[in-house]
């Protein structure tokens, strides 16, 4: 696991659902990425910077 700072991209629902997620936005080893966490916080407004652990293996 990697621990690297993530900015908030956004929340959305998921499938439709009442459920939502958190799109975030970082950056390991020089390359962007972006994924979404299975989790949402109403304290993470768009554009915070969040701590995230990153598994390459199981991107």
């Amino acid at each position: 696991m990697i621990k690297t700072d993530a900015i908030v991209l956004e929340k959305h629902s998921y499938m439709g659902r009442d459920n939502y997620v958190t799109r975030v936005q970082f950056n390991v080893n020089g390359v962007t990425r972006e994924c979404d966490l299975n989790t949402y916080s109403i304290l993470w407004k768009k554009g915070k910077k969040i701590k995230i652990y990153y598994n390459p293996d199981k991107y």
